[in-house]
């Protein structure tokens, strides 16, 4: 490993032999834990996803809804701020990604 030829030219003692075992262990275990990590971490993101796009076209639906009703300054903020939570929840996707 890259730290190998390091280790080799620093004094022996104590603490450099802590870190060669701390290196080996990260070594055998972290590779697996690494591994659920990111299948964790794909999982998740892929439920916010989909979470978004359902909450988005819920939005999308509902605003429809008002189209049948009475109009009034009420029903345009109603409408304006449905828009805004789905432009919000679209970009928590970009720049997640």
């Amino acid at each position: 490993m890259w730290y190998d030829s390091v280790v080799e030219r620093l004094p022996s003692g104590p603490s450099i032999n802590a870190v060669l075992q701390m290196r080996q262990i990260t070594e055998v275990i972290a590779p697996e834990h690494n591994r659920i990590h990111h299948d964790h971490k794909n999982k998740l993101k892929n439920d916010e996803e989909l979470l978004i796009n359902q909450m988005s076209s819920h939005f999308k639906k509902f605003k429809g809804e008002f189209d049948n009703v009475a109009q009034g300054d009420w029903v345009k903020r109603a409408k304006n701020e449905l828009d805004d939570i789905s432009k919000k929840l679209k970009n928590i996707q970009r720049t997640e990604i």
